[in-house]
């Protein structure tokens, strides 16, 4: 899945697409509807990374969650020049699971009794599956086996 809504892109790059909308330079990649990797472009404007920090600390004192302090060292360490950069998070779990056929992750997983690993979802569990947020359907990528 290419292009998230900007929502969704706490620390990533965003960009206006042909479209008009703004989306978040991320992906992730399912096999199987099982999640095995994600990837973001890096933000590295300390400007907007704080504008979003106090927005999403508006959103939670509206909603009357517990407010965060603000990773002002993050911060710091972005006004001092962050180079551009990305990075690919690879759940190895995942990939044990595809490997080996299995369908539940405590089948593969050093601790099985995380109260997380519990649920069974046939559905995919990334962050717009969860959130209702669709991404832009004409870049969803399918693909049907590791063989």
């Amino acid at each position: 899945i290419l292009d998230y809504p900007q929502s969704q892109a706490a620390l990533a790059q965003t960009y206006v697409g042909e479209d008009g909308h703004t989306w978040a330079r991320r992906f992730e990649l399912f096999v199987d509807q099982v999640e095995l990797c994600n990837g973001y472009t890096e933000l590295t404007d300390a400007a907007e990374q704080r504008r979003r920090f106090d927005a999403d600390l508006e959103i939670r004192r509206q909603m009357g969650k517990p407010l965060p302090r603000k990773d002002e060292n993050f911060l710091a360490a972005l006004e001092s020049g962050m180079p551009a950069c990305s990075g690919v998070a690879l759940g190895l779990d995942r990939l044990f699971m595809l490997a080996l056929g299995k369908n539940e992750i405590k089948d593969v997983i050093l601790f099985p009794s995380a109260p997380y690993l519990n649920a069974s979802s046939s559905q995919p569990n990334c962050c717009c599956a969860r959130s209702g947020v669709k991404p832009r359907s004409s870049n969803i990528l399918f693909w049907s086996s590791l063989s």
